[in-house]
């Protein structure tokens, strides 16, 4: 009875890895079409938003979701996509598609994958998230001594768009304000951390 339970154990544990592999190797796949509608899709909305910010995408790993993300793309990937909540069927008029025609920011695991999105709407700045997985811009690395908390993505970006940060200084953005038990246990990891400073827009 004990080596059956065992085995129903191990297998239970086999197949959540298995669907929490298969989940990030699909964001990362959606982060890829991401990128490449921000270096290629002709939306000057988008790269107004940019510029009005003073951003440039790839120093604050900015991307954009097009609409049409999902085209061309074979049906495996689409199944995928959808299994995230990334696109989602609608009747017969075809898929809906997170965050379209809006600037997305990554956010990433402990090991640095890609587990979420925010959607930033161009118009409004409005935020939406896919899920409450994962920090921006990254997990802050172990040898930060000066870690800067800001209250969200844009705020972070910002930061990391000044290049003021220094050797062994992070950025961190919270959930909307929010402290998420991942950002609790990135900032307890930190052992040679001796300097919080929350960003306090004027």
């Amino acid at each position: 009875l004990s080596l059956l339970r065992y085995k129903k154990q191990t297998t239970k544990k086999t197949i959540m890895e298995t669907n929490n592999n298969q989940q990030i190797q699909t964001m990362e796949t959606a982060y890829k079409l991401f990128k490449k509608s921000i270096q290629n899709y002709n939306n000057t909305n988008a790269h107004s938003w940019l510029n009005q910010h003073g951003f440039k995408a790839l120093a604050i790993d900015a991307l954009f979701i097009s609409h049409r993300v999902h085209h061309g793309e074979p049906i495996e990937v689409k199944q995928a996509l959808e299994s995230v909540g990334i696109i989602k069927v609608i009747g017969n008029k075809g898929h809906q598609v997170f965050g379209a025609k809006n600037i997305a920011f990554p956010l990433r695991n402990e090991t640095d994958h890609v587990v979420n999105f925010c959607s930033v709407n161009i118009k409004n700045n409005q935020t939406t998230y896919l899920n409450r997985e994962g920090v921006y811009p990254h997990y802050p690395s172990l040898e930060t001594t000066k870690l800067f908390i800001a209250k969200n993505i844009i705020e972070a970006a910002t930061i990391l768009q000044s290049k003021l940060l220094k050797e062994g200084q992070s950025v961190l953005a919270l959930y909307e304000g929010r402290l998420l038990i991942q950002h609790e246990e990135a900032i307890k990891k930190l052992k040679q951390l001796k300097e919080v400073v929350f960003i306090q827009k004027k």
